[in-house]
Order: structure tokens, then C-alpha cells, then sequence
């Protein structure tokens, strides 16, 4: 939980010693009204109608059965069921019952579910890919200094993204693996940005008529493509299924640990003003708790635009949600 604030499950009710503990300034019980967001507790219509919103509920670490917690619910309601996952359920729901599912004591946390947004899409003239970033300058460049080269030979890359044009002839004898996680198992790229993200990290060079083109930053790793443009959402990507299998699974499957996330919610699509979103449990806890469990894994995600769309609004740039994690690598940029 924020601050010094810790959720704690303890085996027993005598909580004499914990709050004997000359750190420990009070201790009280897990309470229903904690597990809802505040920005659940605003109604958006008016009247005796349904509030249906889109959220995602979240079950306490250790809960043996996700099934009774979904039953329970089921029985509270009738909400469109979005995606089920191990910890993570995220429906369509009336607003109105959000209180009854928190008493159930499975539950965690109910929050807002957040559409994320592509990243990245500025950044190929700031690191020069656009320019003279060929393998051959970059061989050139550091080998006159003495410099180690560093190529990504011998490294797998995880690209979490739009897809990838996967006829692309810079990544030939690139692809390791490929998952679909929306679109009937569709990988290829419709939109461009995954293809764009995964070319700047390992685009092999090629020769075309016009010269040879770019290159990546690591143009001797290897990829896995997870494909996650949304079908109902055109132009978002949206990890509306368990984020933990999203980063797991090609660590597990593909030995993979260096992971790209070049995407991200931001206060531009979520209704929170100028605020920071908080750090929440539908997304940085869980990225925490992922690399604590796998600590050989590097997560990289983008800060996000709105260093620039705050530039000109006015309004303070924030970080993304998923970008607030601690045992991450957060990556920004600067422009001009």
C-alpha cells in the first residue's frame, strides 16, 4: 500500500505483539470501504438507473480459489466478464454493487480499469536510428575509442506491442516466438508501432536501392513478438487479460528476460487532472511483485508522451502508471 501503510495477512486475531512494535504506530483491520477507488465512489449518471463502468477487481495474494470469489460475484450481479485471470478479474459492472463484492474477503482492491496507450513514437530521431545509426557507424564510432562493442549478440528481446510485420526484411532470422493475445491470434501489425519499436531495438541492416537502411540499438538479439493490439479498442493495446502471463510467459517458455513495454496509461486517457496516478494494484504492484519473483528479469517500460502534452497544455507531465513501478527500468527521453 502507499507510504508506510503495509496490507499484512496474519494467521491469527491476538495482534497484541504487532502492536506492541515501537515502529508500529496502530493497527486495524482490512475494511471494505479501503478496497474501492475513490473514483468508483462518484456516480456518472444521474437517477435510479445502472452506473456500469469498467473495472478490475483484484484478489488478496494466497486466495486458493478464484472460482468461489467469481461465483460470489456472479450471484451479486450479472457483469460482463471481460477477462478472468489467476488474481485478476476485470467486468462491466453497475457501479451500485461495488460495495456488496468488497465485503467479500477474497478481494483486494477494486479499481478503475485504465485502456493503455502506445509510447515510443517520438523517439527514433532522439537516439538517431533516423540518421546515421547504421551498424556499421556504430562499429566504426566506438571500436576508434577503445569501446567495448555491444550488440545484443546472445540476447532474447521480448516486444510486448502492436505486433510485428513479420515480412519486414530487417527481421530476417529474427523471430524466436510469437503470441497473440487478442484479434483471433492475429500477430502481423495493422497499426506500425510494434514494428517501429522492435526495429529501434534490433533491426538487422539491409541493403535497398536507395543505401543500406537503419539499424536497432542491438541488432544481434533475437525477438519474441507478443502481439496485444486491442480488437475492440483500434490504436490502444490493451493487457485487458493477466498481466502476469504477459510478462511470464516468455520468460518461462523462451528463457527470456529483458522485456519492452513501449506503452503505458497516462493522465491524457484517465480522468484524474493533473495528478500522478497512483501506484495501484492493477498494474505497478504487480510489475513489483513479478521481479521479485523473477529477479533475473530486466522490465523496461516508457515514462510516456506527456512531458510533451503537458508542455503545451499547461498542465504538470506525469509518468505512466505502469512506469511508477520500483523494480523497474523506467526509460524517458528529452527533446529539443
Amino acid at each position: 500500500m502507499d507510504g508506510n501503510t503495509w496490507l499484512w495477512h496474519h494467521t491469527t486475531s491476538d495482534l497484541t505483539k504487532v502492536r506492541g512494535l515501537s515502529i508500529v504506530q496502530y493497527v486495524l483491520a482490512y475494511l471494505p470501504h479501503f478496497k474501492v477507488h475513490v473514483i468508483l465512489k462518484t456516480p456518472t449518471t444521474i437517477g435510479p438507473g445502472k452506473d456500469i463502468r469498467s473495472i478490475a477487481i483484484v484478489l488478496h495474494e494466497g486466495v486458493t480459489s478464484s472460482d468461489d470469489a467469481l461465483n460470489q460475484i456472479k450471484k451479486l450481479s450479472s457483469p460482463e466478464v471481460l477477462a478472468i485471470g489467476d488474481r485478476l478479474f476485470q467486468f462491466k459492472i453497475d457501479r451500485q454493487v461495488l460495495d456488496q463484492i468488497a465485503q467479500l474477503d477474497q478481494v483486494q482492491a477494486i479499481e478503475e480499469l485504465k485502456q493503455a496507450q502506445i509510447h515510443n513514437d517520438m523517439i527514433r530521431d532522439i537516439v538517431g536510428v533516423n540518421r546515421v545509426n547504421t551498424k556499421k557507424y556504430v562499429k566504426q564510432a566506438l571500436l576508434s575509442t577503445g569501446a567495448v562493442l555491444l550488440t545484443g549478440a546472445g540476447e532474447v528481446v521480448a516486444v510486448a506491442n502492436t505486433g510485428l510485420d513479420y515480412h519486414h526484411e530487417v527481421f530476417e532470422d529474427v523471430i524466436v516466438k510469437e503470441y497473440a493475445a487478442d484479434r483471433q491470434a492475429e500477430t502481423m501489425d495493422n497499426n506500425g508501432h510494434g514494428t517501429h519499436v522492435a526495429g529501434t531495438i534490433l533491426g538487422r541492416e539491409v541493403k535497398t536501392s536507395i543505401g543500406d537502411s537503419n539499424v536497432g540499438v542491438t541488432p544481434d538479439a533475437k525477438l519474441v513478438v507478443q502481439s496485444i493490439l486491442s480488437q475492440a479498442f483500434p490504436g490502444a493495446v490493451i493487457p485487458s487479460f493477466n498481466l502476469t502471463y504477459l510478462l511470464t510467459t516468455p520468460h518461462k517458455n523462451n528463457k527470456v528476460r529483458i522485456r519492452n513495454y513501449s506503452w503505458g496509461i497516462s493522465i491524457q486517457n484517465h480522468k484524474n487532472g493533473n495528478k500522478q496516478l497512483p501506484y495501484a494494484t492493477t498494474d505497478a504492484e504487480i510489475l513489483d511483485q513479478i521481479v521479485i519473483n523473477h529477479p533475473d528479469l530486466l522490465i523496461i517500460f516508457s515514462a510516456g508522451n506527456d512531458g510533451v502534452f503537458g508542455a503545451h497544455s499547461g498542465a504538470t507531465a506525469q509518468i505512466g502508471a505502469h512506469a511508477s513501478a520500483k523494480n523497474i527500468l523506467t526509460v524517458d527521453a528529452t527533446q529539443g
